[in-house]
């Protein structure tokens, strides 16, 4: 049964990446939007189709990797130097999180103008904590952001190299490489403080150590599982959303037909790593606060930007003026969290009605770095916008076709649905989820699209 779900589910959903984004290419509104999106998805289907009666097989693939880690970089660093835009948003807060933490010892956010101050554990600690070192050596100067991102570039490039290549082939290890290389959200990111850089780096080394081939047929060392786990509680750091991913990686190793008592001793001794890390700063938090937090006070307020009439496709701020005065951040998630699953009770129909269109917006919308990076401080005129507009949603197009490509390989032959296929089709399942049902930015298709482009170049498998 599995080898027939997996292959449908992989289909369905690469078509409705596609449908998302011909919604974003596409001129008109309406029915005829709509009608237009219909038609992309079915031509999608076509491309994905054809693409499976090739064979196709890459000369020199070292070649094709050193070329994708050269076209990376370049593509970050010419990006940056053509729209320097300034800090923005959260990019803002984390660089003076970690100057003040530098400065003074002291995680705290007490500057005014910035969203959220006057807090102590609202802002994952993570992305703080990762960038010290480089102020530390050498300042807080922007130009420390992009050559930090570089090299998380290089390293993911690198991960990915070796996980697609000893799951689905030399071949689909180019495709995925080439695609990373040439992201375009992921390239004008660069620029900016992002936890989902750092995140996804270590996500990608917690894989590489416990699935270094298809099989997998023996439990990893011990080592192994300790040192994911390390990985995974800082990723957790930066990214509450990756607390959950430990539970799928062991339930992979149940799909590798493991007995149960083995799974659960790789999810022990993971869960040792992970909250060996995370624990210490539970800990502050409930000396800081006096009340226990695992990782960070967010969360109630970003179910509560997606949950309003006015959120919409993407999510609405939620203002401080609603809380009382003297509350303190434990309180006002509280109070916040209280006050979004009331809203979802009683409107649940709109609630749908939103996660529908923020599943749209993250599918096929990748052109936000651009957006932020030009017309949110440059407002850069002309025909610069719109090409990069759609280039980026073009070619996530392509890497949505591609996944329903691999869908249909999958249905024709059986073993290309491994273990790792599905730990990877339930990794992106799960972060769009919750993306579309908390509040989420342009960068939070970072993390799913990783593993989007994973199955993008597994159909080029043969037997």
């Amino acid at each position: 049964m599995t080898t027939r779900i997996v292959p449908l589910a992989t289909v369905a959903y690469g078509l409705w990446g596609a449908m998302a984004a011909f919604y974003f290419l596409l001129p008109g509104s309406g029915a005829v939007l709509w009608a237009g999106c219909l038609a992309g998805s079915l031509l999608a289907a076509a491309f994905a189709w054809l693409a499976t009666q090739r064979s196709i097989a890459i000369s020199n693939p070292a070649a094709w990797l050193v070329g994708a880690l050269i076209v990376a970089v370049l593509f970050r660093t010419v990006s940056y130097y053509f729209y320097p835009a300034p800090h923005w948003s959260d990019s803002r807060t984390y660089f003076h999180l970690t100057e003040v933490l530098v400065k003074t010892g002291e995680y705290r956010l007490d500057q005014p103008n910035y969203p959220w101050t006057h807090t102590r554990a609202y802002w994952p600690p993570g992305v703080v904590f990762w960038f010290v070192p480089w102020v530390l050596a050498f300042g807080a100067e922007r130009w420390v952001i992009l050559a930090n991102n570089a090299i998380l570039t290089v390293v993911c490039i690198l991960l990915l190299w070796r996980i697609a290549r000893a799951h689905f082939g030399a071949t689909a290890a180019v495709i995925s490489c080439v695609l990373y290389a040439i992201w375009a959200n992921h390239a004008f990111h660069a620029m900016f403080v992002s936890k989902e850089y750092v995140a996804q780096m270590l996500l990608l080394g917690a894989i590489a150590l416990l699935f270094p081939s298809p099989k997998f047929p023996t439990r990893p060392a011990a080592w192994k599982c300790m040192v994911s786990g390390i990985f995974m509680g800082f990723a957790s750091l930066c990214h509450p959303g990756m607390l959950a991913i430990p539970g799928v990686l062991v339930l992979t190793f149940l799909f590798r037909r493991f007995s149960i008592p083995m799974a659960l001793r790789i999810g022990i001794l993971m869960a040792i790593g992970m909250f060996g890390v995370i624990l210490p700063w539970t800990a502050r938090n409930y000396h800081v606060l006096g009340k226990f937090v695992l990782t960070n006070t967010a969360n109630g307020i970003s179910l509560l930007e997606a949950s309003s009439e006015t959120g919409g496709a993407d999510w609405a701020p939620v203002p401080e003026g609603i809380f009382p005065p003297n509350i303190d951040e434990v309180d006002r998630s509280a109070m916040a969290n209280n006050i979004a699953v009331a809203w979802i009770r009683n409107n649940p129909k709109t609630w749908v009605k939103n996660g529908i269109l923020r599943q749209l917006w993250l599918l096929g919308e990748s052109s936000r770095g651009a957006r932020i990076a030009m017309n949110n401080y440059l407002v850069v005129q002309g025909w610069q916008w719109p090409f990069w507009r759609i280039y980026s949603n073009a070619q996530m197009l392509v890497v949505w076709a591609l996944m329903a490509a691999t869908g249909l390989a999958a249905w024709r032959k059986p073993h290309i649905v491994t273990p790792f296929f599905g730990c990877c089709l339930l990794i992106l399942f799960y972060f769009l989820a919750i993306h579309t049902v908390f509040g989420s930015g342009g960068r939070h298709q970072l993390i799913p699209g990783v593993f989007a482009i994973f199955l993008a170049g597994a159909w080029t498998q043969r037997k």
